[in-house]
C-alpha cells in the first residue's frame, strides 16, 4: 500500500473504533484510497446508473467504506472475468 493510502485507510479504521458508529468517507478520501481524482469518485457516483454507491446530504456526497469495498470487489470479479 501507497504511503497516503495506508494513512487514509488508517485514519478510517481509527475513526470507526475510536467514535463507534461508521463515519462517512469524503469524496477525495475515496479517491487517496482508489488512486483516483476526487473528479472521477463525484462522476462515478452520480451518473444516471451509478458505478459507485453513495450518501447524498444535501449537497454533500459521502461514502460508505462497506460500499467502497464491494466497489473494489466488483472490479476484480469482472477483471477476472475478462482475463
Amino acid at each position: 500500500m501507497s504511503g497516503i493510502t495506508s494513512q487514509v485507510s488508517e485514519r478510517i479504521t481509527l475513526g470507526h473504533a475510536a467514535r463507534g458508529p461508521e463515519r462517512l468517507l469524503t469524496p477525495v478520501e475515496v479517491a487517496e484510497w482508489l488512486g483516483v481524482s476526487g473528479a472521477w469518485v463525484l462522476d462515478h457516483a452520480t451518473r444516471r446508473r451509478p458505478m459507485l454507491k453513495s450518501v447524498k446530504l444535501g449537497k454533500a456526497v459521502r461514502f460508505r467504506r462497506e460500499d467502497v469495498e464491494e466497489f473494489i470487489s466488483e472490479c476484480m470479479r469482472i477483471q477476472g472475468a475478462n482475463a
